[in-house]
């Protein structure tokens, strides 16, 4: 099991089988902390190096095709949108169950159509996320020596200057930044923060045993109709089963592939 503690203690070395968890949540911390266009900085090719040589010696799903994205990485300096994706996917598998898209997508799904059913066009959505931008500026140790498990955290709009995937940062009481909010968790929450809306968040707990400590936030936004305007009704009807209909091109694909198929069993024939 994944130690979920601060890290400060002494803990023995976990074994690689226990260490694929902590490999799988370093890759997917990084991913999510790059910006649009992947292009890595010295901080973040220093984590990808330290990432390669730490688990060297594990089984991951995919393993050869992450080694592969990691040496590519490495040599062009750039992890692009495609490789993220493909990453999350190959290590989804051995993240916790409240990580993973299928989960939060189910949640997401359950909580907007409970909204429908009460004839509301708002809803209150859950949110769970890996906190990005842990190893830059020595965040991860003010984590590692001032925060815990239950604390509570703040989401604030970033200057107007921040990069965009660093949007909303979250910081603590203090007005200490932590990390950010990765852009793909920021969809729902982001337009909520700059409106000024109450966002709920906190620290679900600390993960630990890797590279360094991630918090995983969590909380619960108010999101308006304006909001569910957007890309969460894409969540919804790309993952809500429908009845699925052949496009005209795929009718007649089949209707000249049917008389190819015709004319040579005449000729068979003949």
């Amino acid at each position: 099991m994944l130690d979920d503690s601060n890290v400060g203690e002494e803990r023995e070395p976990l074994s690689p089988a226990r260490r694929a968890t902590p490999a799988g949540i370093d890759i997917l911390a990084l991913c999510r902390s790059l910006p649009p266009d992947g292009r890595l900085s010295k901080d973040d090719l220093e984590l990808l190096r330290d990432w390669a040589n730490r688990y060297h010696d594990i089984s991951l799903p995919a393993q050869e095709y992450l080694s592969g994205v990691v040496t590519k990485a490495l040599l062009d300096e750039v992890l692009t949108p495609d490789e993220r994706d493909w990453v999350y996917f190959a290590v989804e598998p051995v993240l916790p169950v409240q990580l993973r898209k299928s989960t939060q997508d189910q949640r997401r799904i359950a909580e907007l159509l409970k909204a429908e059913s009460d004839g509301r066009l708002d809803a209150t959505l859950s949110f769970d996320f890996l906190l990005a931008g842990v190893h830059l500026d020595g965040r991860w140790q003010t984590i590692q020596s001032r925060v815990k498990a239950g604390d509570a955290v703040y989401l604030v709009q970033s200057p107007a200057d921040a990069p965009r995937d660093e949007r909303v940062r979250v910081v603590l009481p203090s007005g200490e930044c932590i990390g950010f909010v990765p852009e793909e968790d920021a969809l729902p929450i982001a337009p909520e923060v700059a409106r000024g809306a109450r966002v709920e968040a906190s620290i679900r707990k600390i993960l630990a045993g890797g590279q360094h400590p991630i918090p995983v936030i969590g909380g619960r936004v108010h999101c308006s109709a304006s909001t569910l305007d957007g890309p969460l009704d894409d969540v919804r009807v790309e993952r809500v089963p429908v009845e699925r209909r052949p496009t005209r091109s795929t009718m007649i694909t089949v209707a000249v592939i049917g008389g190819v198929a015709l004319l040579a069993l005449a000729l068979l024939l003949r």
